[in-house]
């Protein structure tokens, strides 16, 4: 019935969201506020925009979040894009696991804390593997740990996972979220004060 943007309010796991434009007619970027670009700038609707954190000139990539407003001329009226994007490097590592971790904690220290499978850096944790796995492992039955340093300012910080099966988070060495079980697609969601620093 009328133009319309999705999502409104942006909490990406990485350094890009892709925004869809619904509606007809025709749709440009009127404002950009914060350290973002908006590509294309305009286009027919439906359509599609990515909204991505612009690298600081000589940043040899320090994490951190980035917060950004993107209004968008649509429809007649102005419609409003903003959120939060995590610039972030993180090490990943995968293993192929035998015992399983939920039933055998010693096991599953002693496997995370050995060579892993395959290696990575990446700029988000997105894994929509369905059926299959990290390329190089069977996929079922495997790990996956992940790691980052995050600058950030004082204030209160949501992290919110959905995974399938297993998952557990730690901040500064707390476990904040843990979710240890057998399940399908689950959202865990964990509110945390922090201060400022790394």
């Amino acid at each position: 019935r009328r133009p319309h943007l999705y999502p409104r309010d942006v909490l990406a796991p990485g350094r890009e969201v892709a925004v869809q434009l619904s509606g007809r007619g025709t749709w440009t970027v009127h404002k950009i506020v914060g350290r973002v670009a908006a590509t294309p700038e305009r286009g027919d609707l439906p359509g599609t925009m990515r909204v991505r954190v612009l690298p600081l000139p000589g940043d040899a990539g320090a994490s951190q979040l980035v917060p950004f407003t993107v209004e968008v001329s649509m429809g007649g009226g102005r419609q409003t894009i903003r959120g939060h994007l995590l610039e972030a490097l993180w090490d990943v590592r995968w293993f192929q696991w035998t015992q399983d971790p939920r039933k055998e904690p010693k096991a599953w220290e002693a496997l995370v804390a050995g060579t892993p499978l395959r290696k990575a850096k990446l700029e988000a944790l997105s894994f929509p593997w369905k059926t299959k796995g990290p390329e190089g492992l069977a996929p079922d039955r495997f790990a996956t740990v992940a790691e980052t340093s995050l600058q950030v300012k004082p204030g209160r910080y949501r992290i919110r996972t959905v995974s399938d099966d297993g998952i557990r988070v730690y901040v500064d060495g707390k476990r904040v979220i843990d979710n240890w079980t057998h399940h399908g697609p689950t959202e865990d969601i964990a509110e945390l004060d922090l201060t400022a620093g790394r």
